[in-house]
């Protein structure tokens, strides 16, 4: 029992857990209602979506994203998620635990368990190019760039969502606003982009009271 439980927390440790684990779970899960019928955002269609780009790449994740964004545009404090690798200029991530901020203790998690779904370290300024570069076509064609801040429509809906292909669409003060955000191992990000004004703002944080 105790070599298990060892070898259990040695592979979550060194990321040794294989994404095929997490993968497995999704596909065994009951539909929460019959696709097309309804829109709810999901991390689950995210794992789904990397290991697609995965087959198709022929790659892994991490090196096609390495191949085709962060080289290209330059991002050099942008890279997969690792929690073993020594990252310069990398902030400690922390929970609010009641009145008291503490040190995150799952960061020894593997980056598997975010995988495609945010499982990426970046910084404002890399978020600011790599924003330019998809507005400008550098990394994907204009036509796909413009369906991620396209609403998706659904016949069976009856109309249409509002979230793109990778991003939420509001308003913001009257104004149309792009949006994403999230949380992991302590950290919060938001991202929000006014095409009528021009207007990109990224904001990453440790401090969990801010999500």
């Amino acid at each position: 029992y105790y070599d298990l439980q060892e070898r259990k927390f040695y592979a979550l440790v060194n990321d040794d857990v294989k994404i095929d684990e997490f993968l497995d779970l999704i596909v065994h899960e009951d539909f929460d209602f019959t696709p097309g019928s309804a829109f709810r955002y999901s991390n689950g269609g995210y794992y789904l979506l990397g290991r697609l780009i995965e087959q198709v790449s022929g790659t892994d994740y991490a090196h096609f994203l390495a191949r085709a964004i962060f080289r290209p545009l330059q991002l050099q404090s942008t890279r997969y998620y690792s929690n073993t690798a020594v990252v310069p200029g990398r902030v400690h991530e922390y929970l609010d635990d009641d009145t008291l901020f503490i040190q995150n203790p799952y960061s020894c998690l593997p980056g598997s368990i975010l995988y495609a779904a945010g499982g990426l370290l970046s910084s404002v300024d890399d978020l600011a190019r790599f924003h330019v570069g998809l507005h400008r076509g550098d990394v994907l064609s204009l036509a796909s760039s413009a369906a991620m801040f396209t609403p998706q429509t659904r016949a069976v809906l009856r109309g249409t969502t509002q979230y793109g292909l990778g991003s939420f669409i509001g308003r913001l003060k009257g104004r149309t606003v792009y949006w994403q955000g999230g949380d992991a191992y302590g950290s919060h990000t938001s991202s929000y982009f006014l095409p009528d004004d021009g207007i990109y703002v990224a904001i990453l944080t440790n401090n969990p009271r801010m999500s």
